[in-house]
Order: C-alpha cells, then structure tokens, then sequence
C-alpha cells in the first residue's frame, strides 16, 4: 500500500432530505501524488455521533455511498432519503475515513473530522 503520511482533516455538511455528492480531498502518498484508488482499493467512512468513538449513525462503503477515483479523489454520496434518516440521530459529530489495500490487511485512515446534519439548505 501507498504510505499514506496522515490523515486529512477535512469537515463535511450534509443538509437532511437531499441528495449530497461531496468530493474529498485527493488521498497522496508521501511524495505528494495521488494514489489511483479505482483499483485494488476499498474504503469505509463511520459517522459517529459525538467522538471517534461514540455510535455510529451510518457507515458507507465502496459501491455503497463511497466511489474511490484514480485521482485519489473520493466522493461521498447520500439519498435524500439517507440524509433525512439522520435526522435525530446526527447533529454535530466525527467521520473517519479508513482505506483498505485488497491484497493485504493493510488499513489507513486517509480523511477524518466533524459531521454536521443541517436542517436547512445553506445558501452560498
């Protein structure tokens, strides 16, 4: 597995009832390039309601919300009806972001922060 040196901190809004689409920043190994994740890779991404280990409200994985790119790039979908099941359950918490090497038992966390469920549409 690419050395992946730390993980990105990087925070994510969701606003409840619509459909979200977030790209995150690429994932690099040491040397600053982008590790092609669209092959030999899987991923998972937990949000947990308060910290990195409180419940978790939802997991997604490659295929299931997640879609790893060979940019580095990942994109982390929700349904609109996903994004209002976290109604109640999410206000403000954490998300980790864990990359899988396929041939090995090599696990990185590549992306980790806060979580935040809106209620309303955030206008730009």
């Amino acid at each position: 597995m690419a050395n992946i040196p730390v993980p990105l901190p990087e925070d994510i809004i969701l606003v409840a009832g619509t459909d979200i689409a977030l790209e995150l920043g690429a994932v690099k190994d040491a040397s600053d390039v982008p590790i092609d994740l669209s092959s030999g890779y899987t991923a998972e991404l937990i949000i947990r309601q308060d910290s990195f280990q409180g419940a978790a409200v939802a997991t997604l994985t490659e295929g299931a919300g997640l879609t790893l790119g060979s940019t580095g790039n990942i994109t982390v979908a929700f349904t609109a009806a996903e994004s209002l099941a976290l109604r109640g359950l999410l206000t403000i918490g954490t998300y980790s972001l864990n990359i899988t090497l396929t041939a090995g038992p090599t696990v990185r966390r590549s992306h980790q922060g806060s979580a935040t469920l809106s209620e309303t549409t955030i206008q730009a």
